[in-house]
């Protein structure tokens, strides 16, 4: 067997932060892949990296996260990942999909696994301002803003829907509409 790394990165709030927490895991009877032996040892890795894409395809300098956090690791212990140290010119994380690798290099293997994480939060706040912006005790409320609110929402929830079915090219289709919908003058 071989260790299969795998992580998960979730974006904050505040859209300036993302938090990284390798999810491999300590070999067992159920978990093959996971660190430990007969498998390699986390105690091995000489190299860890986490190297960002953003949705715009500039590909950003790997991140040392032997240094940032002591990785890679068995346990369920994350570190945060300020958007600055991805690059000194990010305030923030854009909206889209960003491709994540997640590499650690041991004395004789080179482990690999790459992600393509949504990050959503400055769009969400559009969506949910739109909506909160909605007068519901007005009853002649404009039906049109109504419906491009729930519109905005109902892509939203599409959005995420395709990615937990693994249907990428969907919610990346449904994020343009989205952003489209947002950004239209007119409505």
């Amino acid at each position: 067997m071989a260790v299969t790394l795998s992580f998960t990165l979730v974006e904050s709030k505040d859209c300036k932060n993302a938090t990284f927490n390798e999810t491999t895991g300590i070999y067992s009877v159920s978990n093959l892949t996971g660190w430990g032996t007969p498998n390699e040892l986390t105690s091995d890795a000489i190299v860890a990296t986490v190297q960002f894409t953003s949705p715009s395809g500039i590909v950003y300098t790997s991140i040392d996260m032997i240094s940032a956090g002591s990785f890679p690791r068995t346990s369920g212990i994350a570190v945060s990942i300020p958007s600055t140290t991805v690059d000194s010119t990010l305030t923030d994380f854009d909206d889209g999909f960003w491709i994540v690798t997640y590499s650690v290099t041991t004395g004789t293997t080179t482990y690999t696994t790459t992600n393509t994480i949504f990050f959503s939060c400055k769009i969400e706040k559009e969506v949910c301002k739109l909506v909160s912006a909605l007068d519901l005790c007005d009853c002649t409320c404009d039906p049109d803003k109504v419906n491009r609110a729930l519109q905005a929402k109902a892509y939203l929830y599409a959005i995420n829907c395709a990615i937990e079915y693994d249907q990428l090219d969907k919610a990346k289709s449904i994020f343009a509409t989205l952003r489209r919908l947002l950004d239209c003058s007119i409505c």
